[in-house]
């Protein structure tokens, strides 16, 4: 049971990994504001959602539906510089978006993850949500490994929604990135947003349409972002010099 009531004013306190996992349960909607008041070690994904030897690891926020019916994750979600390590996603049904979150409208920030697995061979794969608009901001992700079809980028899978843009604030991921189409390491493509203040580590392995911070963007702007790291073609018809 966690404290608060999902309001502004008292938003639902996460304190371990099973109030985690609770969130999208019962009256925890997608809808509510919530904080996360301790480091949580999610370790424990790697061996759930089994079946024989193959585990799925933690189920994405917004897979299933919440009591009121929706999928989106669209309320908030404060990390308060907390840390999230040892998280295990895996799922190779394609159309399903993976991450932390599945899909949000939402502003997610001060968060931090370390160690953090996400496997997938679909669309729209990213560390912190397989698709998104909103805003992501001082969101740090380290000794990632993301891997997808298409859509796959290291915080965010791909820009999604055509109500809202998709804004990145003070972020960084450090780790690596593999897909075919569209490869970031911030994000995979973005039609309308902004990228600032990002800082990207990145092994990136990709068919094409791949970029250190962005694969692809329709209209915005980078700004005072760096990236560092690899790009290696996944197919032969790519030349390096």
């Amino acid at each position: 049971t966690m404290k608060g009531d999902g309001s502004a004013e008292n938003p639902f306190q996460i304190e371990d990994y099973e109030d985690l996992k609770a969130i999208g349960k019962g009256s925890y909607l997608y809808s509510s504001k919530y904080i996360l008041t301790k480091d949580i070690d999610a370790s424990a994904s790697k061996s759930e959602n089994c079946n024989g030897d193959v585990c799925k690891g933690f189920t994405p926020i917004g897979r299933n539906k919440d009591a009121a019916g929706n999928i989106l994750f669209d309320g908030t979600f404060d990390g308060q510089n907390h840390t999230i390590s040892n998280l295990d996603i895996r799922d190779t049904v394609r159309g399903v978006s993976l991450g932390l979150f599945s899909s949000v409208r939402a502003v997610i920030s001060n968060l931090k993850i370390d160690k953090l697995t996400v496997f997938g061979n679909g669309m729209r794969v990213g560390g912190l949500a397989g698709a998104a608009c909103g805003t992501v901001n001082n969101v740090h992700v380290t000794n990632g490994f993301v891997k997808g079809g298409r859509d796959v980028g290291g915080l965010v899978g791909a820009y999604r929604f055509d109500d809202c843009g998709l804004t990145f604030q003070d972020v960084s991921y450090q780790g690596d990135v593999t897909g075919g189409v569209y490869v970031g390491g911030i994000v995979s493509n973005i039609d309308v947003g902004s990228i600032v203040n990002a800082s990207v580590d990145v092994n990136i392995v990709a068919s094409d349409n791949a970029g250190g911070i962005v694969g692809y963007m329709e209209r915005g702007e980078v700004i005072n972002s760096r990236s560092s790291g690899t790009i290696t073609p996944m197919c032969s018809r790519w030349t390096t010099s």
